[in-house]
């Protein structure tokens, strides 16, 4: 038994040494499932980041607060505050048809950075964008990206 233990703690020592691509790959790829992937259109409205990645997943895919909480390793307290949130300073219907790309949820399931920190990385780290491109992509200003990857670099 104390082998099969040491086994699991050299993977999770692996794993933490992963880009977020690598983990939605292995991810992937261990629960035979396809992750929940989220359109890039979800992040053109004026919610933050996980404001808008909780908002989507309740209001359009039809997740409980638990799962929600539960897949961002967050607490449903923090959940059900972010959702009030997002539909308080939501006005009218979320846009998801733009899914020139997609974001697997997964990216968010690491707290060492901020939500938009975590989507800046992948796509600079998944697709090779530019801070401009990114910031174009996701209807964010320039400055706002620029300083949010610069406080992650550090």
């Amino acid at each position: 038994m104390q082998i099969r233990e040491q086994a699991v703690q050299d993977a999770v020592d692996i794993f933490s040494h992963l880009t977020a691509r690598e983990k939605t790959i292995f991810l992937a790829a261990t629960k035979r499932v396809s992750p929940v992937m989220i359109p890039v259109s979800v992040f053109h409205t004026n919610l933050s980041t996980l404001q808008a990645v909780v908002y989507y997943l309740k209001h359009h895919l039809h997740l409980s607060t638990s799962n929600i909480a539960s897949s961002l390793h967050r607490k449903p307290s923090t959940i059900s505050m972010t959702y009030r949130a997002a539909s308080a300073k939501l006005k009218g219907k979320m846009n998801v048809s733009d899914t020139s790309f997609t974001i697997p949820l997964t990216i968010f399931m690491e707290r060492s950075c901020a939500p938009l920190e975590a989507l800046i990385l992948f796509f600079k780290e998944t697709h090779y964008l530019k801070l401009v491109e990114i910031a174009d992509l996701l209807h964010k200003n320039r400055n706002t990206i620029k300083s949010t990857h610069g406080r992650y670099k550090k």
